[in-house]
């Protein structure tokens, strides 16, 4: 199985999991969100954000290992690594992308790219994320 189908697969069956009950507040996050905004990347890894009072639920629904004093949580599974973090998202606008089947919960575009401008080496994702943004005509071109 290809890289791309393993995340697939391992992005859906996490996502069913954590909106089985429909009670877990979750969001994909990092380049994972940015393949489901339909850039052409392909992440290293699935960055999940869980809304704070739902975490520990969702630690006991995907029994998650801790990976560090911070509260980092992850899974391994079919060779594709995620890591899970407790986060606050009661503020947060987020969008939904029906992928596999399953509803996955991504912040806006244009916040992903807030994300990556406050992070050294990824001026070619910015530029990847601002021209997706030209194309849905959300940032202006210059002209």
């Amino acid at each position: 199985m290809k890289r791309k189908e393993k995340l697939k697969k391992v992005l859906v069956e996490i996502a069913g999991k954590l909106n089985q009950d429909g009670t877990i507040k979750w969001l994909l996050g990092s380049s994972g969100a940015l393949m489901l905004h339909g850039l052409e990347v392909e992440p290293g890894d699935l960055d999940f954000i869980i809304e704070e009072k739902d975490f520990e639920k969702a630690v006991k629904i995907l029994k998650l290992n801790k990976i560090n004093e911070e509260g980092h949580f992850s899974l391994e599974k079919d060779g594709v690594e995620s890591e899970f973090i407790a986060v606050d998202l009661s503020r947060d606008k987020l969008e939904i992308k029906n992928y596999g089947g399953q509803k996955i919960f991504v912040n806006p575009l244009d916040k992903e790219l807030g994300f990556y401008k406050n992070r050294e080496g990824k001026e070619e994702i910015i530029k990847l994320i601002e021209e997706k943004l030209r194309e849905r005509g959300i940032i202006s071109t210059g002209i």
